[in-house]
């Protein structure tokens, strides 16, 4: 009896479960949304056309002026609610137009896709041979075309690098006839100021020469002058 119960409790307790677990919800599609909403707004609509007519029978019954006004604001308050009505279901109207519309593109996306897929499907049945084929003929076609291309690219990059070289040996070469020109032109200047110092050497050098000679040629007239002096003298 209690291992029965107890498999009856089991039994209960996942049936507890099975129920309680939630199931998948489907989508609702957009058509399904805009269609609730255009029924709500055509009920309310009646609704209020439905009040309206109310409102109107009453002012006709009135019997007083205060009745009578009073049933006039209403009917001009249910008018109002009335024409709102009217506007949200001109606008649940325009809702459900575009929502079928969207639906329908959805639909035909989704019929396009299912048609791709079979299409897909029935190229994976098919043979690679031809694929095969085709790809060799490409790949064939490609590389040729591919040589070719870097063939011009190689002759173009070799033409640019060949005229960067050109041009460097150019500037290199006017650089150095620069170089050479500014060293000849300070040679030059060092020559001539050597020359110079060699010229001042040479009159500084002739100078002390004839200073000396004249001071010997000096000496010896004074030294003749005395001479002189002194044979006169005995």
């Amino acid at each position: 009896m209690a291992i029965a119960k107890a498999k009856k409790k089991t039994v209960g307790a996942a049936t507890k479960v099975a129920v309680n677990k939630p199931a998948k919800r489907r989508a609702v599609s957009a058509s399904s949304k805009a269609k609730t909403a255009l029924n709500k707004a055509q009920r309310e609509m009646a609704k209020q056309a439905k009040a309206l007519g109310v409102a109107k029978k009453k002012v006709s019954a009135a019997k007083s002026k205060k009745a009578a006004s009073t049933a006039n604001a209403a009917v001009r308050k249910t008018n109002t609610a009335l024409n709102s009505a009217k506007a949200k279901l001109l606008k649940a109207k325009q809702v459900m137009a575009k929502a079928q519309a969207v639906d329908a593109a959805k639909a035909k996306v989704a019929e396009q896709a299912k048609a791709l897929a079979s299409y897909k499907n029935s190229l994976k049945k098919k043979s690679g041979q031809d694929l095969k084929k085709a790809m060799k003929k490409f790949e064939a076609s490609w590389t040729k075309k591919r040589a070719k291309a870097d063939a011009k690219k190689l002759a173009a990059k070799l033409k640019k690098e060949a005229a960067k070289a050109a041009a460097a040996k150019k500037k290199a070469e006017a650089k150095a006839n620069a170089i050479a020109k500014k060293l000849a032109a300070k040679a030059k200047v060092a020559e001539k100021k050597v020359a110079k110092k060699k010229v001042a050497k040479k009159k500084v050098a002739k100078k002390k020469e004839d200073k000396k000679k004249a001071t010997k040629t000096k000496v010896a007239k004074k030294k003749e002058a005395k001479k002189k002096v002194a044979k006169k003298k005995l």
